[in-house]
């Protein structure tokens, strides 16, 4: 869960978000696609495949345009995996993490693009920036 009253919270942001990575890879469709999203704080890029020579066969042009699909599809459930992944987000706030992260001023679009990178991102810079105030004070 994450919170803001806990002296341990980049700790707990560590391992929450770590937890969550594990949850989503056991639920999740094409599961690896959102892990590396939350590792890393970015969408991974779908490979598309190569360009189709203009000479290709039809058998070549078929296997390309089913590659392509596949490459769409997988596109498709990562954007519907991304926005589950807000809700999961949100449900592991405490109540006082959730009224910190909204008075932030890109909390009305990160909202409305249910856009989970950006909640995860507010969650790190919050916990962070609370535990650097209170080292200083």
């Amino acid at each position: 869960m994450y919170g803001c009253a806990d002296a341990s919270q980049v700790d707990q942001y560590t391992n929450t978000t770590k937890e969550i990575s594990l949850y989503v890879t056991t639920t999740f469709k094409n599961r690896n696609d959102v892990r590396k999203a939350i590792e890393d704080l970015c969408t991974p890029k779908i490979k598309q495949p190569d360009y189709l020579p203009t000479y290709a066969t039809a058998a070549a042009k078929r296997s390309w345009e089913k590659k392509l699909d596949g490459c769409t599809k997988k596109e498709l459930v990562l954007e519907k995996n991304m926005k589950m992944l807000y809700s999961t987000l949100c449900g592991q706030c405490t109540e006082l993490k959730r009224q910190r992260i909204q008075e932030l001023p890109e909390y009305k679009k990160m909202f409305s693009d249910t856009n989970s990178l950006a909640l995860l991102k507010a969650r790190q810079y919050r916990t962070r920036h609370s535990t650097i105030s209170r080292k200083r004070t």
